[in-house]
């Protein structure tokens, strides 16, 4: 095997791994949410806080926010090529398989976003040839892996993961949460003012 594909097939292994590491993060994420959500809702009753969109807007980041993709040329017309072979394989006028209409689905997507992997992924268990390699595959998995760690980080940066984790003081949480989005009374003139953090 060249060398070429044994650094590809690395790069999509360390991929594949990092995109699963996501898929849990998002899921925990999405339970840790829901109890943080519960528990936020009754400290802000109980406090009479207000949300402030304007402070939302200015301190909160969205961990899942996709960034620009720009794929090198070459990469781009394997994308058409692996979904359009894809799309004639699934497509849904030809194919009223559930199954099939599913991976069509995730292959217009992926081919929407930029995101080679997931079509080179499709493709290999639908039985097609990716075509050639090149130092641009490395290039772009590469980058691939530290965005997919990035959002991983991101996560689990948030104040809802943290509020999730075992022996944390869940009040402070709740308190640095409302002081970021929220308008809050002043308690020494009883009138409200914003607080940045």
């Amino acid at each position: 095997m060249k060398p070429i594909k044994l650094k590809v097939n690395s790069y999509i292994k360390k991929l594949s791994f990092v995109k699963a590491d996501l898929e849990y993060h998002r899921a925990e994420h999405l339970e840790r949410k829901r109890g943080f959500l519960e528990d936020l809702y009754e400290f802000m009753t109980n406090k009479d806080f207000k949300f402030s969109e304007k402070k939302i807007s200015e301190n909160m980041m969205d961990p899942y926010k996709k960034e620009e993709n720009d794929q090198p040329p070459d990469l781009a017309e394997q994308s058409k090529k692996l979904f359009r072979e894809i799309a004639k394989a699934t497509h849904p006028d030809k194919n009223p398989e559930e199954e099939k209409r599913e991976i069509f689905t995730k292959a217009q997507q992926a081919y929407s976003e930029g995101d080679w992997y997931t079509l080179y992924d499709i493709g290999l268990q639908l039985g097609f040839d990716p075509g050639e390699f090149n130092e641009h595959h490395v290039e772009w998995l590469k980058q691939e892996v530290e965005k997919v760690e990035a959002v991983v980080k991101s996560i689990k940066n948030t104040l809802e993961w943290q509020y999730g984790e075992p022996e944390v003081n869940k009040e402070t949480i709740l308190t640095s949460y409302c002081k970021a989005t929220c308008d809050i009374p002043d308690e020494d003139e009883g009138k409200k003012d914003k607080i940045v953090i």
